[in-house]
């Protein structure tokens, strides 16, 4: 009973503070969600990110990784009337690397604006021009880099886009993703400036992604995880990261996988059955299988 009494205080109180934070936000940005997209969304008022020039791209957050408190800005997909905010975020922020997580049109809906130019000739927005240099394809992902041209000035940027994951579900399988998080850190050329990740709404699948590179590097040098405890800081922050039981499950599913290669390549760093949690809920522990996550969850 004292813990039901907890859990609910809990809720109440965050439930309290969700509204105050949506009531101020409201007082300071009265035409703000005539440039958000239309989800259930509500993030604290003090992680609002504010450029020079009063020009607000709203609803974008930095975020920690692995390896910097500031590594990620994990922000909404652009909307036509925000294409110009986008571009003038990743040039004050001096960003190298975008990672799209959609596709500008899914199951006949819009997702994203498509902020890019159209062809090899150049785009203003705003005082930005831009323009494609280079692109490759491959069978889930695109990778194309921007050259960036404002007041005399060059900017190269890289334009990372997985295209096998449909909004508020899940990847087939969880390879693809695993080699496309992988493929983006090694092309981040340094820690010191920030990532910008985006899907549609900015929540789901950009906190699968962000949870993902910090879980594989995390694994590399410990002999432990905290899933949960990732997917908690990052609420703390912006409400709906890693938006769906599924996406969470999935997170699950990859962090087996990846024990699982490192078993099979004989590098197992965990020394004792003892060291497992559970892996999802009160699903009984296991030793981080696939086989065994598929046999738990009957998926």
């Amino acid at each position: 009973m004292a813990l039901d009494s907890s859990r609910h205080s809990g809720g109440l109180l965050l439930a309290i503070t969700v509204i105050l934070g949506v009531i101020l936000f409201l007082r300071k940005y009265p035409d703000a969600f005539k440039r958000k997209r239309p989800v259930k969304l509500s993030e604290y008022d003090d992680y609002f990110n504010t450029m020079s020039a009063d020009i607000e791209f709203l609803f974008s957050e930095e975020y920690k990784g692995n390896n910097s408190p500031k590594e990620f800005i994990a922000t909404q997909g652009p909307l036509p009337e925000t294409n110009d905010d986008f571009w003038r975020m990743i040039w004050e922020y001096n960003v190298k690397t975008v990672v799209m997580l959609t596709e500008c049109t899914e199951r006949g809906k819009v997702k994203c604006d498509h902020y890019w130019p159209p062809d090899n000739e150049p785009v203003h927005y705003g005082d930005i021009q831009v323009n494609i240099v280079s692109e490759e394809m491959f069978a889930e992902w695109t990778l194309k880099e921007f050259n960036l041209e404002n007041g005399g000035r060059n900017k190269r940027v890289r334009h990372f886009n997985f295209t096998a994951w449909s909004d508020y579900g899940v990847p087939e399988a969880t390879q693809p993703l695993l080699h496309f998080v992988r493929a983006v850190r090694e092309q981040i050329p340094d820690y010191i400036h920030p990532v910008i990740v985006h899907c549609s709404s900015g929540v789901g699948r950009t906190g699968t992604f962000v949870a993902l590179d910090r879980l594989i590097q995390h694994m590399r040098d410990n002999d432990y995880v905290d899933i949960y405890g990732i997917a908690c800081e990052m609420r703390m922050h912006r409400m709906y990261m890693i938006q769906t039981e599924s996406q969470y499950v999935f997170i699950h599913q990859c962090v087996a996988d990846l024990l699982h290669e490192e078993v099979e390549r004989g590098e197992d760093n965990f020394p004792s059955p003892q060291f497992h949690e559970h892996t999802y809920g009160n699903v009984s522990p296991i030793r981080a299988a696939k086989s065994d996550i598929v046999a738990n969850y009957g998926m």
